[in-house]
């Protein structure tokens, strides 16, 4: 199996913490796609993917207008999960961006997650020598900050849950860090529990300069925590 890339040019807005994780997760889902393990395969499997972490670090944050090319490729499996490696070059071949992220694969109608291979789903992963170590757990400090959010229709996928990619959005709107205009430095998010439209979450957040931490839980239990560390 080889590397799969594609080339994108960086909005003339500037590119937003929100947009960085769409493009992660687009070229990632073109890639499963692209052997077989797509969103309509996967239906047909009774299953679905699930981004349970990203882990990110930044090199150069980058530039409105600039075409970048985006790498990716899956790494082995551990434990029934599925990393997946991610490299961003600009258009001279340099790294500027490198990360990983942790893919489980849920059965669709429990919403329990399941062994890959024994629903059919089996990737070949590879080492290249150019993966980022994964990070354990993230540990949050007190927040000091509170809030409500109310999860709308517009923010769900084709899952029927929170777009992974929108909690980047929430966690902005709560901090007033934004990344299209201080850039992104380093990014850890953990999703623990999915989010439904009109689910009630309560929102803990805390900035201590150039970091945030943010952290939501519904009724029933943790939903999703974040750190983002911000700067050119």
């Amino acid at each position: 199996m080889n590397m799969y890339q594609e080339t994108r040019e960086i909005p003339a807005e500037g590119l937003s913490a929100q947009h960085l994780f769409w493009i992660l997760q687009e070229t990632s889902a073109a890639h499963s796609d692209s052997i077989g393990y797509g969103e309509e395969s996967m239906r047909t499997l009774g299953v679905m993917w699930v981004v349970i972490r990203y882990y990110v670090q930044v090199q150069r944050w980058p530039k409105a207008g600039e075409r970048i090319v985006i790498q990716t490729w899956p790494g082995r499996e551990r434990h029934g999960m599925c990393p997946r490696h991610y490299l961003l070059r600009d258009a001279q071949g340099e790294v500027i961006l490198s990360g990983n992220a942790i893919w489980a694969v849920v059965d669709r109608q429990s919403r329990q997650m399941v062994s890959p291979v024994r629903r059919g789903v089996e990737i070949e992963g590879m080492e290249t020598g150019l993966e980022n170590k994964i990070p354990g757990p993230l540990r949050c400090p007190p927040t000091d900050r509170e809030s409500v959010f109310v999860v709308p229709r517009d923010y769900l996928d084709n899952n029927g849950h929170m777009n992974n990619t929108r909690y980047f959005d929430l966690a902005e709107a709560c901090t007033g860090l934004y990344a299209a205009q201080r850039g992104l430095r380093e990014v850890t998010a953990e999703y623990i529990n999915e989010a439904l439209e009109g689910q009630r979450l309560r929102i803990f957040w805390t900035v201590d300069g150039d970091s945030s931490v943010v952290l939501g839980q519904s009724d029933t239990g943790r939903v999703f925590r974040m750190k983002l560390t911000y700067g050119e």
